[in-house]
């Protein structure tokens, strides 16, 4: 089985990851588009979103842990008037790839992880960083450790 016309010709397909369900594909290309597909009609994609700017052939898509959205990274090109480049994390809905929520980041954000377990998100970004966002009511252990053990530090001196 195979798409040749899958994304742009010429362009690198940077993310493949299949549903739980075993019938519905998510792909990210370098023609800045992200498409869901099922695998038993692979000829023409379920949804797809252009626009999601793909800077680095990296750059990948993941489904939530519910698989109810779809997250990509994308990045903001520097613009005319000498702002630097900046990036966003996309929350987009399953059904439609329709644009549930973003999150601003500094940097384009180029790999991206949702761990289960402990319910947060890993992104690495263009500028070397790595960021993780949780939530502080439903998430458990990982970075919420660090901040648990930095509230028990004694205050010292150095720290005023």
């Amino acid at each position: 089985m195979s798409n040749e016309t899958a994304h742009a010709k010429g362009t690198e397909t940077s993310s493949i990851v299949l549903s739980l369900d075993g019938r519905t594909l998510l792909t990210r290309g370098g023609d800045d588009t992200v498409k869901t597909w099922d695998i038993r009609a692979f000829k023409k994609p379920l949804y797809a979103l252009g626009g999601v700017t793909t800077m680095y052939p990296g750059m990948n898509a993941i489904w939530s842990p519910d698989e109810k959205f779809v997250v990509v990274g994308a990045g903001t090109p520097p613009s005319g008037n000498g702002s630097p480049a900046g990036g966003k994390l996309m929350f987009l809905r399953r059904e439609g790839l329709t644009v549930a929520d973003e999150v601003q980041m500094n940097s384009c954000v180029v790999k991206v992880i949702w761990h289960s377990k402990i319910n947060q998100i890993f992104t690495s970004h263009a500028d070397g960083s790595i960021h993780i966002l949780y939530s502080p009511h439903t998430s458990t252990h990982g970075a919420k450790l660090l901040n648990r053990q930095r509230d028990k530090r004694a205050h010292t001196i150095e720290d005023a």
